[in-house]
């Protein structure tokens, strides 16, 4: 089931972005808002996951920012792609689209800059390769999931080292 997020979104408030709470619920469809912000979109404040509105949920209950919920939704993405990778199936759709991390809240309001949007931009690209790798090409399907996993290492080399472990943990084969 998920649970509407009314207003929740940075430059796309109001948005039709929905919580994930299992695992069939996919959110953040090709036709959101989202998916077409850039590092320049300006940020709806009083929103879900803006500064002074945390987002709190089991694994935080303190809250998060908007770009660390969706941080947390594209790790659930990648553990599924993954897994999908390993058993050569078809990669599921994702909760939320990547390019959301460009127009969310970020905890750290110095993080949102050229260089984290290059970043982000660079990550999604990798994404959206892995996505047209056909399954019958196991070795390209890994090369290309850890060059997804490798792009997130890379930035958060540069913002946020915290999670960089485990996501080190995500990559196939190493």
């Amino acid at each position: 089931m998920a649970l509407p997020l009314l207003g929740f979104g940075g430059a796309c408030a109001g948005s039709s972005v929905q919580r994930s709470t299992d695992s069939d619920t996919k959110v953040a469809s090709q036709d959101d808002p989202s998916v077409r912000c850039t590092f320049e979109s300006p940020l709806t404040p009083d929103v879900l996951g803006s500064p002074g509105k945390p987002i709190v949920s089991a694994i935080n209950p303190n809250g998060d920012s908007e770009l660390a919920w969706v941080m947390r939704e594209m790790l659930t993405d990648l553990k599924q792609a993954k897994e999908a990778v390993e058993q050569k199936a078809a990669l599921p759709r994702e909760l939320v689209h990547p390019n959301r991390m460009r127009c969310s809240w970020p905890t750290d309001p110095g993080t949102r800059t050229v260089v984290f949007d290059v970043m982000a931009q660079g990550y999604v690209s990798q994404w959206e390769y892995l996505k047209t790798v056909p399954t019958t090409s196991h070795t390209d399907r890994v090369n290309a999931y850890n060059g997804v996993v490798t792009s997130c290492v890379g930035c958060h080399t540069q913002f946020c080292q915290g999670p960089i472990p485990m996501i080190e943990s995500l990559k196939i084969g190493q």
